[in-house]
């Protein structure tokens, strides 16, 4: 090292540290350039799933191949819509964070998660729009409409990874409530397909497995979720009690707005809302 008056030089061609700082002033001057990073893949959940106590909030879809819509078409000669959207799950998404994205991962998300999933692979396959042929509801005529992805609104969790929460009922009973998930929703619908089930008894099973327990006003706790009885303990419970806590699932679901997107014709101006539903995003015979 070189020393001058009050100055200190350091030559970095025999100084180490001095090389090290002339190279990240140099790096700041010239940045190296940066590969674009794909993101057509990522989707962002609208809940999140915890695991090992971490919340997984990203998953990777992709782009679905002919082989995929044979597995998939299959699926859909089976009548049996839960078998239809669990294949078109398995084969389009990849990964739930880190992880690969197996049966039983699909399974433990919420719907509305899983309805995010939906828009993602739909994204991968076909590109941010989707086409409607429609007639309006003022004027009668026929007309076709373009609905961007990005134009439907999406709930998101106000705590990510949160999926539970608490229902005052009647006489003082707290009910303890999860939302949702997929391996819900696929018991719902193939017993009702199944047994021919009606709304009510629909609705007593789905209760039955979201329900986690009932707190009486003593404190005194009854388990629901999981329990023989669970089915029994819907049943019993009181038309408004039933009714606020389907109410509250409704209010709390997470992702895509079941409503749909408002949609203006040039006509008449009539305004009317286009769901996007599961056979707008895919269709197959």
């Amino acid at each position: 090292m070189e020393t001058h008056s009050d100055i200190t030089y350091r030559n970095p061609a025999t100084d180490l540290a001095a090389a090290a700082d002339m190279q990240r002033v140099l790096e700041d001057m010239n940045p190296l350039p940066q590969p674009d990073v794909p993101t057509d893949d990522v989707v962002e959940l609208a809940c999140g799933l915890t695991l090992d106590g971490q919340v997984i909030t990203l998953a990777r879809v992709r782009e679905l191949t002919g082989a995929d819509e044979e597995a998939i078409s299959r699926a859909a000669l089976s009548s049996a819509p839960e078998a239809f959207l669990t294949t078109l799950l398995e084969r389009g998404t990849v990964a739930i964070g880190d992880r690969p994205a197996t049966p039983d991962l699909l399974g433990q998300l919420v719907v509305g998660d899983r309805d995010m999933l939906l828009l993602g692979i739909r994204r991968a396959t076909y590109g941010e729009s989707i086409d409607y042929e429609l007639t309006c509801g003022g004027c009668g005529q026929k007309l076709g409409a373009t609905v961007g992805l990005d134009e439907i609104p999406i709930t998101k969790s106000p705590v990510p990874g949160a999926t539970e929460f608490e229902v005052t009922l009647k006489r003082g009973v707290v009910a303890r409530v999860r939302l949702t998930r997929g391996v819900d929703q696929n018991a719902v619908v193939h017993a009702a397909r199944a047994g021919n089930l009606t709304i009510a008894e629909a609705d007593t099973l789905l209760l039955a497995r979201t329900v986690i327990s009932l707190r009486g006003p003593s404190g005194a706790t009854r388990p629901v979720a999981g329990q023989m009885d669970a089915e029994v303990a819907m049943r019993d419970l009181g038309l408004a009690d039933r009714a606020t806590l389907l109410e509250e699932l409704r209010k709390r679901r997470v992702g895509p707005d079941e409503d749909g997107v408002p949609i203006t014709c040039a006509s008449c101006a009539h305004e009317q809302k286009v769901q996007v539903t599961l056979s707008a995003l895919f269709r197959w015979n």
